[in-house]
């Protein structure tokens, strides 16, 4: 089942496993109010719903953790977010991170370099399927973009 797909990432040795997708309705709105009291209870709610299978879902989530001043332990969520086919997605990510320092961001893809270089194969596949006929110029594809401006540089 696609929800038990788990992505390992490290953190200063540590490893976390994260779930991959959620379903759409994980938290009825009264503990999501909760939640949302607390700035570190926000963080984590707003980083489970960026798995959400509705990309909607996954969409505003990720705009309303790019608001904060996240974790590093975020980091893996917004990366993840960036290797799936959604332009739009990618496009908030892009809008939003180029205007911070994102040397955390970076040194997240330097200590998880197989799971970048995963990521990136599969976003030239995406490309290759998905968005050629739209952007024949893989050089200004907006994931070509996203990795190199902001996670590789």
């Amino acid at each position: 089942m696609e929800q038990e797909k788990l992505l390992k990432v490290s953190e200063d040795m540590k490893i976390f496993s994260i779930m991959n997708q959620l379903l759409e309705n994980t938290f009825p709105e009264i503990i999501k109010k909760e939640l949302e009291k607390n700035n570190i209870q926000k963080e984590i709610l707003y980083c489970i719903y960026t798995r959400s299978c509705n990309g909607y879902i996954r969409e505003k989530y990720l705009k309303e953790l790019l608001k904060l001043d996240f974790d590093y332990w975020a980091i893996p969520f917004i990366v993840k977010l960036s290797d799936e086919y959604i332009v739009e997605i990618l496009e908030v990510i892009y809008d939003k991170l180029k205007i911070r320092n994102n040397d955390d961001i970076k040194r997240f893809c330097l200590e998880n370099k197989n799971i970048i270089n995963k990521s990136y194969s599969r976003m030239i596949s995406y490309w290759n399927e998905f968005y050629r006929s739209k952007e024949p110029s893989f050089h200004k594809y907006i994931k070509k973009i996203l990795k190199e401006s902001l996670f590789f540089s």
